[in-house]
């Protein structure tokens, strides 16, 4: 077999093998694929393997071992595939042990196991995330930093791309006191980071999500915020996205103008300092230019923003 196709195919033979280094090999390969397709945000990656086959096979997988089978993935890689394989099951004891199994995972797992899987419940069954212990492991994702490689800026873009995980989420937390406010823009920064990033890959879903009146009319609350803790987060995500949103870039240049005052010149310094990540020659000069300009001799603030 060759390809992703068949080799997800192959998860709905391995009823069909009677070879435990066949059905293995079925397995792995079938695994791997499924996660390799989650990742790359397919919705439906087991549609169109038949449902009967597939079950049969995971009954197979399940009396041999082979669900214990996973160490060959790293473990967020791994639960991520057996969601999406329960997913595919029709309701019964095969779809309610691999949940259990992901379930486990998401209450037990490392952060990078924990991201993985609330990211995947987000944009699937958004309930999933509700409980104290997950909704603090959630805001904890959001503080982690971007060098802990945990996928959190993932994680970001999908809370706020489901409406009924925006009103909880953003919105809800815009509205609150300090700390809830200060979560709301974390939330918009780290979510800015990943639809620019996939932006830059010419997929322009993550922008859009941006531009939903609920989404706007929190941004606007929070950059507006008279708390430096809470708008710069989202500050820095108006520099983020300024690569693909050219309204925001215009918004910066028009907020650096010298007849304004420190809160537009200490938020949209902030945003220029962002834009560094995707065009870091003209915001170098850019953010000299400032420095050296009128706009710190007015408000020395700025130079620390």
């Amino acid at each position: 077999m060759h390809g992703t196709h068949d080799y997800l195919a192959g998860l709905a033979q391995i009823h069909t093998r009677e070879s435990v280094e066949e059905r293995r090999a079925l397995w792995r390969h079938g695994l791997a694929s499924l996660a390799a397709a989650a990742s790359d945000r397919q919705p439906t990656p087991l549609e169109g393997v038949p449902t009967e086959p597939l079950l049969n096979s995971v009954r197979v997988a399940a009396s041999s071992g082979l669900l214990d089978d996973v160490s060959f993935l790293s473990r967020p890689v791994a639960m991520a595939a057996l969601f999406e394989l329960a997913g595919a099951l029709p309701p019964g004891p095969e779809k309610r042990e691999l949940g259990r199994r992901v379930l486990s995972a998401l209450h037990e797992g490392d952060a990078a196991t924990f991201v993985t899987l609330a990211t995947s419940l987000a944009l699937a069954s958004p309930r999933a995330l509700g409980g104290a212990l997950v909704r603090a492991r959630v805001a904890l994702s959001l503080r982690l930093p971007i060098a802990a490689g945990t996928g959190a800026d993932t994680l970001a873009l999908a809370l706020i791309s489901r409406p009924e995980l925006e009103r909880e989420w953003l919105t809800a937390h815009s509205l609150g006191a300090l700390p809830s406010r200060c979560l709301a823009g974390r939330l918009l920064e780290r979510a800015a980071r990943e639809a620019a990033r996939r932006a830059k890959e010419g997929d322009d879903s993550g922008v859009r999500v941006f531009e939903r009146p609920t989404v706007r009319a929190a941004w606007s609350r929070l950059i507006g915020d008279r708390e430096s803790l809470v708008w710069r987060h989202v500050a820095a995500a108006r520099g983020l996205l300024a690569v693909a949103v050219p309204m925001r870039a215009e918004e910066i240049d028009h907020d650096l103008q010298p007849r304004l005052g420190p809160g537009e010149w200490r938020r949209a310094a902030t945003s220029l300092a962002a834009t560094l990540s995707h065009d870091p020659d003209r915001a170098l000069a850019r953010c000299l230019e400032i420095l050296a300009g009128e706009i710190t001799a007015k408000d020395p603030g700025v130079a620390s923003v």
